[in-house]
């Protein structure tokens, strides 16, 4: 156990500290010379609500902090409304990226968005909601993300790490906030 919560801290920190520029001009899905660098992670979920309400309730990026309390806010860009900023805190340290959201899907039977960041930590994403169970009113969510970080960070990350200790427990709380509000 504390091997894995050191791993947690020393990551924290390079992510914090030495992130704050993007570490490479090109794409990640483009860069295969540098793919060391990527962690990716792809997790579903079931939902106890329909897809549409799920995609309507995420895709307000507004909303994340709800389910995801390393997030202290998020707002939109006021002259891009596809732009919007985000401040995580991390041991009391604030960082902060912009992402711009390249695609959204909301009227389809699998609505989905992706996105990608434009400055601070380089990031890409992908969530897909898919109604699996109308008779009950559930769907599932896949969401996949990578992320660029520093070359000795992922050396020394987990490969489950971004799965594990960011977004897993994200998802379920997600699950909470998107149900309770389906509910009313």
């Amino acid at each position: 156990m504390q091997a894995t919560s050191n791993h947690f801290l020393l990551v924290t920190f390079l992510l914090v500290n030495y992130t704050n520029s993007f570490i490479s001009s090109a794409p990640i899905e483009n860069n295969p010379t540098q793919n060391k660098n990527i962690v990716s992670a792809k997790l579903t979920q079931k939902l106890d609500c329909n897809a549409q309400h799920a995609f309507s309730i995420y895709s307000d990026l507004s909303n994340h902090p709800k389910w995801c309390p390393s997030l202290k806010s998020v707002t939109y860009d006021k002259t891009d409304p596809t732009v919007s900023n985000w401040v995580l805190s991390v041991l009391k340290v604030k960082h902060t990226w912009e992402a711009k959201t390249t695609e959204t899907n909301p009227d389809i039977e699998s609505p989905s968005m992706r996105w990608k960041s434009i400055s601070g930590v380089e990031n890409t994403g992908h969530v897909v909601f898919f109604d699996n169970d109308l008779k009950n009113n559930c769907c599932k969510m896949t969401l996949s993300v990578k992320i660029r970080v520093p070359r000795l960070v992922a050396k020394v990350m987990p490969e489950d790490f971004v799965a594990k200790r960011l977004l897993t427990g994200s998802l379920v709380e997600f699950n909470r906030v998107a149900s309770a509000a389906s509910k009313k």
